[in-house]
């Protein structure tokens, strides 16, 4: 049985396969169609008025391999929040500004709910982590490169993403905070110390 849009997930444990050949194992023929108007207008780097961490929808989707995410909502949460986190040309009127139209004005399939508010939270203060805005990196441009190379050069801290992960699953239930601590073979706690990523 193929595998379906809500069931894709990277995982962390793949450093040794190569970037191009996890990114062909995305089942593109059942995503979503185009993003919404809206949420161009927000997130493509082509709009008049992007906000820091756009970027096209291939870089977004390598962006998700990179941080072991898949395609469920709070996984776009993360994903979103790490990317956003890793600008220098974000501050908190961004931030709060993105996550209200993400919740309010977004159309429903796209519509952030109360508890991936958290887990963008998660991802925006694990991206501050990362020195490197990797928005700005031509990713696409390393399909043949393995997944723990870009991983390294873009500055991505599979530590630091293990340790929101079980934050995540310990203060959320969703399916998508369940399978990235399943996927490091770790207790939803494990690695969480009570302070801040």
């Amino acid at each position: 049985m193929p595998m379906t849009w809500k069931d894709w997930n990277p995982g962390l444990e793949n450093d040794d396969q190569i970037l191009g050949d996890v990114y062909r194992t995305i089942p593109h023929s059942e995503l979503k169609p185009s993003s919404p108007f809206i949420v161009r207008m927000f997130e493509n780097p082509k709009s008049p008025i992007p906000l820091p961490g756009k970027c096209d929808l291939l870089r977004h989707d390598l962006i998700h391999i990179l941080l072991g995410r898949g395609l469920l909502l709070e996984d776009e949460a993360f994903v979103i929040g790490y990317t956003m986190g890793t600008s220098k040309r974000i501050g908190q009127f961004g931030k709060l500004f993105y996550k209200s139209i993400s919740c309010t004005v977004y159309p429903k399939e796209y519509r952030f709910r109360l508890q991936d508010m958290t887990v963008y939270d998660l991802g925006f203060s694990a991206g501050q982590r990362n020195k490197i805005e990797i928005y700005d990196i031509e990713i696409e441009n390393r399909l043949n490169c393995t997944v723990g190379e870009v991983r390294s050069s873009l500055g991505i801290d599979k530590t630091v993403l293990k340790t929101a992960f079980s934050f995540e699953r310990a203060v959320t239930d969703s399916l998508g905070s369940s399978r990235a601590v399943a996927s490091m073979g770790m207790h939803p706690t494990m690695g969480f110390s009570g302070g801040h990523i």
